[in-house]
């Protein structure tokens, strides 16, 4: 009862149970338009990127003018909706190329050990990374570095014993 009374004025409770209706596209379309843009960006500013938490304004102020046509969602995306180009979409090549060595650097040095929880998580954060970008939220992100704090950690008790 208590999160309906929350709920229940939201836009998204409103569009869910149909008392609103929005002319927007599916999900699907609105990714296919976003992920035109992170191509679009990673082919015309590889190096730079748009810049740190500069996507949804880089991608408000200048679709319709590199598409020519409107954007169908209601919101404009904040991030590339995928980990790893959201990364380079942002901060360019080197920003990409230093969160990879990160991640992989956590899978790569270490044996592979079942005991070591971190690498089932990571797993598990990476894949759901191909499809969205978590990253730009706190309590996520913090998740993340901890993990891999966690690892290099778990690497270095090993290696003393």
């Amino acid at each position: 009862v208590g999160v309906f009374i929350i709920q229940q004025n939201s836009l998204k409770y409103k569009v869910m149970t149909d008392s609103v209706k929005l002319s927007v596209d599916n999900s699907l379309t609105s990714r296919e338009d976003i992920y035109k843009m992170n191509f679009y960006i990673i082919t015309h500013k590889p190096f730079l990127g748009v810049g740190l938490n500069q996507y949804q304004s880089y991608f408000k102020n200048n679709f319709s003018n590199i598409f020519h046509k409107k954007f169908n969602e209601w919101n404009y995306p904040p991030h590339a909706h995928n980990f790893f180009l959201s990364f380079w979409t942002t901060m360019g090549i080197l920003g990409f190329l230093g969160m990879l060595f990160i991640v992989l650097s956590v899978f790569l040095k270490p044996p592979f050990s079942p005991n070591n929880p971190a690498f089932f998580i990571l797993i598990g954060i990476m894949t759901h990374g191909l499809v969205d970008s978590y990253f730009w939220k706190v309590s996520i992100v913090f998740t993340f570095w901890t993990i891999i704090l966690f690892s290099f950690i778990y690497r270095y008790k090993i290696v003393d014993k």
